[in-house]
């Protein structure tokens, strides 16, 4: 698959976007990389839409910029010449394609039904089948003489973005996911019991074990400990557990990213996400560390 079809199925969501005021360009695009999106789809159909993906590729270089509802081969030549790096056609457009393929362009056209599918495969393209393949699915094609062909796609249960609760253990920002969330406790330290060598807290009849965030993430202990501890209390099925977290900075929706190889041997941590300050904050797994 081409490099940039592969970098757009790795950043996973595409914004389309339709600008009418080329001043609107270069902001917007900020926007988008500031929030771990650097990739848009600028419709044609507007008469900023060129000089608008100039803008924003020339001054947000690492972008995927590309144009959307591209109807004929001079649109293409528009779009990628004001630097465009992929092409959408709004519609299996085989004109379109097949140039866009002679000429080396990533284009992704639409397709509907199984007849446009395999017209795209024809024309030369493996971006359906290679983008499924790649979120860990798969394409089956059964095809019978006189009868049809019948595609069939399996795809796995995945979730991009989240809501989440946005922590803050010392000076580090943390998400947890808000469906693993009962609830939230402020408790007075002199609360806190031991059993078998383990803090506890007594809690509506219930007895939920305590994991303090910056002893399992090996932080620095605080000099002073404060009078009452803040306190998530996250689920696993039946069982609780209450993280102890230093401040708690709100609700948020994320998006989720991958961490690769990068540290896969620290099961505690799920991914990352990049906040609207530009800042990385680490996504706790709640299973793991319950």
């Amino acid at each position: 698959m081409n490099k940039v079809l592969e970098e757009i199925s790795k950043i996973g969501i595409v914004p389309v976007i339709a600008l009418d005021h080329v001043e609107d360009a270069a902001p917007l695009a900020k926007a988008l990389c500031d929030g771990g999106l650097p990739c848009a789809e600028v419709t044609f159909r507007t008469a900023a839409a060129e000089e608008s993906i100039r803008i924003m590729a020339e001054q947000f270089p690492e972008m995927l910029v590309g144009a959307g509802t591209v109807l004929t081969t001079e649109q293409v030549d528009r779009a990628v010449n004001a630097g465009a790096k992929f092409i959408v056609s709004p519609g299996l457009n085989p004109k379109v394609v097949k140039y866009c393929v002679e000429k080396g362009i990533p284009v992704t056209p639409g397709c509907s039904n199984p007849s446009d599918v395999e017209v795209a495969i024809e024309l030369g393209l493996d971006v359906v089948k290679s983008n499924i393949e790649a979120l860990g699915g798969d394409v089956e094609v059964r095809t019978q003489l006189g009868e049809g062909t019948t595609f069939i796609v399996r795809l796995p249960l995945t979730l991009a973005i989240i809501q989440a609760l946005m922590v803050e253990i010392r000076d580090e920002k943390y998400a947890i996911a808000l469906g693993s969330i009962s609830n939230i406790e402020s408790i007075p330290v002199n609360e806190i019991k031991y059993v078998q060598a383990q803090e506890v807290i007594h809690l509506r009849g219930a007895v939920i074990p305590l994991i303090r965030l910056d002893q399992v993430l090996d932080m620095e202990e605080k000099q002073e400990e404060p009078e009452n501890l803040t306190v998530v209390i996250v689920k696993k099925g039946d069982s609780l557990a209450g993280l102890v977290v230093d401040n708690l900075i709100g609700q948020q929706e994320i998006v989720i990213k991958s961490l690769g190889k990068y540290i896969n041997n620290n099961k505690i941590i799920s991914g990352a996400t990049i906040l609207g300050d530009g800042e990385v904050a680490l996504i706790l797994d709640v299973n793991t560390l319950m």
